[in-house]
């Protein structure tokens, strides 16, 4: 049986590919933006 089947090779980390990253970017944004002080602790 052969089925139509393609490998696609992602590099090891891709957060451009990962939908929560983008979740989690606009949370730590919103959360710099409300709690300025916040913005040493979190990097």
């Amino acid at each position: 049986m052969n089925l139509p089947v393609q490998l696609h090779f992602l590099p090891t980390y891709a957060s451009w590919l990962n939908p929560i990253e983008k979740v989690w970017k606009m949370l730590k944004q919103d959360l710099v933006h409300n709690h300025p002080l916040l913005i040493g602790s979190m990097c």
